[in-house]
């Protein structure tokens, strides 16, 4: 059994830890379960049938558990499905002193570049 799953919670925090900000994790497990259900649904039809056109009944019955056994898992919260969405920061360099004074903003750096004209790093 594999008792250290990474949580999307853990993922969120790997990415601020990367730098990224506004991470948050969008939860689409109600919407992959409705797809792993149809998915079963279709596959046990097939097997019901007896119509496998050309594929394999020990691969569709292990297909069907998985399935199943995914969908419990989403059920009980331990199979989580989602998007890890966030924000990168970035800086803008002012070759020359800006004419207005920019706004102060959580996710941007601005500086001003002091040097001979030549923007270096």
């Amino acid at each position: 059994n594999i008792t250290d799953w990474i949580t999307p919670n853990h993922c969120v925090e790997l990415a601020k830890q990367a730098g990224w900000a506004e991470v948050t994790f969008i939860d689409c497990t109600a919407e992959i379960r409705v797809s792993l259900q149809g998915l079963l649904q279709k596959i046990k039809s097939m097997i019901e049938s007896g119509k496998y056109d050309g594929k394999n009944l020990q691969l569709l019955q292990t297909h069907r558990q998985r399935l199943s056994n995914r969908i419990g898992l989403a059920d009980r919260g331990v199979f989580k499905w989602g998007i890890i969405a966030g924000r990168k920061p970035y800086d803008v360099v002012f070759m020359s002193e800006p004419p207005v004074t920019p706004e102060p903003r959580e996710m941007i750096n601005y500086s001003i570049n002091q040097l001979d004209g030549d923007l270096k790093f």
